[in-house]
């Protein structure tokens, strides 16, 4: 329980998502119905709900604020007539500034199975509070682009030593292997993810061991006998479902890197350094080097990159392209993949009528067209920008099996692709 309180007083008793947030809440029931914590609870229930067309539902965050923000900042300055519009980026540049977190999580964050969070952006508002590697990463990168426009337009740009916090954020999740996850570092092993894990058991009648299950991983004990320690072989079979219990949800159990984490991190840190080319520039340049490795290893043998934040291999590519082409001069290998990229790309435009893709990619993890193959303008969105950032002409879900609505895409995405076209392609000198 103590955990739990940790959880629920840090988040505003928001909590990280909608299902925990409902288990927590009613352990603090079970502890105590008229305590002060389950009261705190309940008004924050409704962060969650809304009512649609077809009646009320709950949703899987208390919204995308802080992120759709930031996207759209980024979309209306790629028009290059951004100071028509002013007043609409000074409201979303004061809401992003708002929307920063400022403070770590008390007490010792190691215990806490935390990670720090001054700096950071969330995925929605400051109340729910936790980092977001690619959320810190757009937020940073719509107000270093503000800061380029005069304050009288855009208003008061972020003070600088937010900026280094937001830097320090980013920089402390690049896992070993150059990869970006989403909250924290990736702590643990896939084959948690495993439905069912079956321990070996010695047969003494065969005097082997055999397997009450699919699975083999022995298990080992440890004896303490006179001050010494004792490993020894379980001669237990035991058989149980591992720690991912979900129908729905696949790869939740621990923090994976992700394409297009670790893609943001890169254009956001090397916008940073090209405004502050002397801050941490050793560590930051060396971030990114092994950002971009990350993304050229993870690539798929046809060029794609595998999207799990959208959907789905329209949006990977895209960020795929578009980190490395922020990293160009990291690595020898970048242009290769970018190449190959592009090609996989025009595949699936399907000629000059608009990106198709489903959301069945995401559970068949092949690409995968509408029915009756009709245009995405999301999609579209995606690809075109994909394909302007590889420095080409234009020639024509969450978790496997929930896709989640992002209402506000079909508007900033169009705007964005069609900012960059022209005045990257049409007015290219």
């Amino acid at each position: 329980m103590q955990h739990i309180h940790y959880e629920d007083e840090n988040a505003r008793y928001i909590c990280i998502g909608p299902i925990n947030k409902e288990l927590n809440m009613l352990c603090c029931w079970v502890e105590d119905p008229n305590s002060e914590a389950f009261k705190l609870h309940l008004p924050r229930i409704f962060d969650y709900l809304w009512i649609a067309e077809d009646g009320m539902k709950m949703q899987g965050y208390n919204g995308s604020q802080s992120r759709d923000t930031s996207f759209a900042i980024q979309a209306i300055i790629s028009t290059n007539i951004a100071e028509e519009y002013g007043a609409t980026l000074r409201k979303a540049h004061d809401y992003i500034k708002d929307s920063q977190v400022l403070e770590d999580c008390p007490g010792d964050l190691n215990f806490w199975y935390r990670h720090i969070s001054k700096g950071a952006w969330p995925f929605s508002t400051t109340d729910h509070g936790w980092p977001i590697s690619d959320c810190t990463a757009e937020g940073l990168k719509a107000v270093l682009l503000l800061s380029t426009f005069p304050s009288e337009t855009v208003g008061k740009s972020l003070d600088v030593k937010r900026l280094y916090d937001a830097v320090n954020v980013i920089h402390s999740l690049r896992n070993t292997d150059g990869g970006f996850a989403t909250y924290e570092l990736t702590r643990s092993y896939q084959w948690l993810e495993s439905k069912r894990l079956s321990y070996m058991s010695w047969d003494s009648a065969h005097g082997s061991y055999v397997s009450s299950g699919c699975s083999f991983y022995p298990m080992l004990q440890v004896y303490w006998n006179d001050a010494e320690i004792i490993f020894a072989m379980s001669v237990v079979s035991i058989n149980f479902q591992l720690i991912n219990p979900a129908e729905t949800f696949g790869d939740i159990v621990i923090d994976y890197p992700y394409v297009e984490c670790t893609s943001a991190a890169i254009q956001a840190l090397t916008l940073f350094k090209k405004l502050f080319p002397e801050h941490r520039r050793e560590e930051i340049e060396n971030c990114i080097a092994k950002a971009a490795e990350f993304i050229e290893k993870i690539q798929a043998s046809d060029g794609s990159w595998y999207g799990s934040w959208g959907v789905c291999f329209t949006y990977g590519g895209w960020f795929g392209i578009k980190g490395l082409v922020a990293a160009e001069g990291h690595i020898r290998i970048a242009l290769a993949s970018e190449k190959h990229a592009i090609i996989c790309c025009p595949k699936s435009l399907l000629q000059v009528v608009g990106e198709k893709v489903t959301y069945h990619v995401r559970t068949r993890s092949v690409y995968t067209n509408l029915e009756d193959n009709r245009p995405h303008i999301v999609n579209t969105g995606w690809a075109m920008l994909a394909l302007i950032d590889a420095g080409q002409e234009i020639m024509g879900v969450f978790n496997k099996n929930c896709m989640t609505s992002y209402a506000a895409y079909r508007n900033i995405f169009p705007i964005w692709a069609l900012g960059e076209y022209c005045c990257r392609v049409l007015q290219a000198p």
